[in-house]
Formats: C-alpha cells, structure tokens, sequence
C-alpha cells in the first residue's frame, strides 16, 4: 500500500472515528480537551506508573555481544617515551629550558587506538588492544506505562477485540510521555532530533493469520502513532514463523515453550536492525516469554539495545 493510499485511509478514518469523542475506557460521551481521551473517573483510575526502567534477565543460554567493544588499556602498551616526553601543558612537569643547547623535545603525539601493527604514526605502535573488554548484553529493559488492572485491560480489550482502532492514537500519546518521563530516554530522543539515526520502533508481530482474522496488528498501530508523535520510523522488522497458542491461561513455563522459536528476521530487515537501539512495542506485558523472544532475535541480529515499552504490565 502506497504512502498516498495510505493518507487517505487515515483520513477517512478520522472522518468516522473522530479523536476523543467518547472516553476510550468507558466509551461515555467526552469533550476533546480530555486527556489522552480519558473521562475524569478513569484517568483516576488507572495505575499510571512512573517507576524507573525494570532490567529484565536475558535467558542463561542467550549471550549475545554486542557490536561495541570498551577498550582495556593500559600506559604499558604504549612506548615509554610517550609518557616520558615533557609536555608543556601539564601542571605537575616543570616547563623546559628550551634555551639550553642540550634541549632535544620530541613533540608528544596525538594519539589515536589503532591495531596493533597499524605503523602510520610515527611515535606509536598502537596498543594491544586484543584484550579490549566485550560488553555482554545480560537484561532487556522494560519501561510500562501501567500496570494491569480491569481498566488498563479495557482499554486494550476495545482495542483488540471490539477494533476500536482509534484508541492506539491515545496509546501512541501516551507512550509518547512515558518515554519523555525518562531523562535518558528524552535524551535519547533527544539525539534522534539532532542527526543522530540510530532508533527505530519495531512492534511485536502477529502470525498472519491471526492477523487476517482481526485485521490489523494493535502493537503496530501503537507504535505507528508513537512514531508519528515523536518522530521516529517504525520498522516491521519482526515475524512470527509459527501461530502460538493464546497467552491466557497458560503459566509461566508454558508461556516460554509456546514462544519459543517462534519469532525471526523478516527477509532483508537485518541492516535496519544492526547497530540500532529498538523501542519494541506491546500492549501487554506479563512474563516476558514474548518480549524475551523478540529480543533474543534481535540482539543475534545485531541490534545495539531493545527496550521494551508496554502500554500496562504486571
């Protein structure tokens, strides 16, 4: 679908479901200057959550490394004279005498972390930095907007299964502000405005038949509207190779063994992925055996980070 097409679905669409009409919980009657589309009862209601991001535990068997490596070096790989040389800038050498005719100053070097082998400067070797420390990733970060409650699963149940779709705009809102509620994430937002291109959202996918019988997929949906509330690409980078059985009812355990193996890269995505910090976005969180999934494949694919953002978690 074109993105012309497109624009004109969503206007039409805005045309009959007009933003914040009728409160997305409860479904009264509203005015437009509620926030996120909300009645005064429910945003009273639910548990908004402003905790710090939660660092979940990756699986013992997953241990990817990231692309980044943190150099250990120390002034032993470098040749003594580099440190030796008098340099005028330090407060704790004193000045030479550049006036004494035995005065012979080798100008101390920029010095830059080559391979060892690597001759193009002439005052260093470069460092051994085969020992540079690789920086395992061990947690997914998890940032919710609420916890799960009756009102919270109201919400995203008109959204599912009633196909009030237009509630993933307020979602997409609200996502917005948990986001810049965190000094690190608004500082990450923050690089994105400023040329840095490194994050993108990728949605929790769907099995395509599930997603023929309803239609659509809410996690793009909501992550389609955070883009747009924050200027960020969503990538659908995700899929879902086998048609798991449904989450409720089942218990932890069970909950892994359905999702797993079930997730991988969609054909050609692996460049959007590699490198990049991913906002991975869901309605629910309750184990994470999805979430986890998701990230395990990502992570192997080069992603830099993944953080979870769920609308309401347990």
């Amino acid at each position: 679908m074109n993105e012309r097409l497109k624009r004109i679905i969503d206007t039409i669409w805005d045309f009959f479901y007009p933003k914040d009409i009728y409160c997305i919980c409860c479904g009264n009657l509203i005015d437009q200057t509620r926030t996120y589309g909300l009645c005064d009862h429910c945003i009273t209601h639910i548990k908004w959550n402003l905790d710090q991001p939660k660092r979940i535990p990756l699986p013992k068997n997953f241990d990817p490394i990231e692309p980044e490596i943190e150099p250990n070096i120390s002034t032993s790989d470098f040749p003594a004279h580099i440190f030796n040389s008098p340099n005028i800038d330090s407060p704790n050498i004193d000045s030479p005498n550049i006036d004494s005719p035995t005065y012979n100053y080798i100008p101390t070097p920029t010095v830059s972390i080559r391979p060892t082998g690597t001759r193009t400067d002439p005052y260093l070797n470069g460092p051994d930095v085969s020992s540079c420390k690789k920086k395992t990733i061990t947690h997914l970060e998890l940032l919710r907007c609420t916890e799960y409650g009756i009102y919270e699963r109201s919400i995203i149940f008109a959204l599912k299964y009633n196909g009030h779709k237009y509630i993933s705009r307020n979602i997409g809102e609200i996502m917005k502000d948990r986001l810049l509620a965190e000094p690190e994430f608004a500082k990450l937002l923050s690089m994105q405005e400023h040329g840095t291109r490194d994050l993108i959202i990728v949605p929790v996918p769907l099995h395509e038949d599930k997603y023929y019988k309803r239609g659509f997929n809410q996690a793009e949906l909501m992550g389609k509207y955070l883009g747009k509330e924050i200027g960020i690409p969503l990538v659908n980078a995700l899929r879902r190779d086998r048609d798991t059985k449904p989450m409720r009812g089942l218990g932890p355990e069970e909950r892994i063994t359905n999702v797993a193996g079930s997730m991988s890269i969609e054909p050609g995505m692996e460049e959007e992925i590699t490198g990049k910090s991913i906002i991975l976005i869901d309605d629910f969180y309750t184990t994470g055996s999805t979430a986890l999934e998701c990230a395990r494949v990502l992570y192997s694919s080069g992603a830099r980070r993944v953080i979870m953002l769920a609308f309401a978690a347990r």
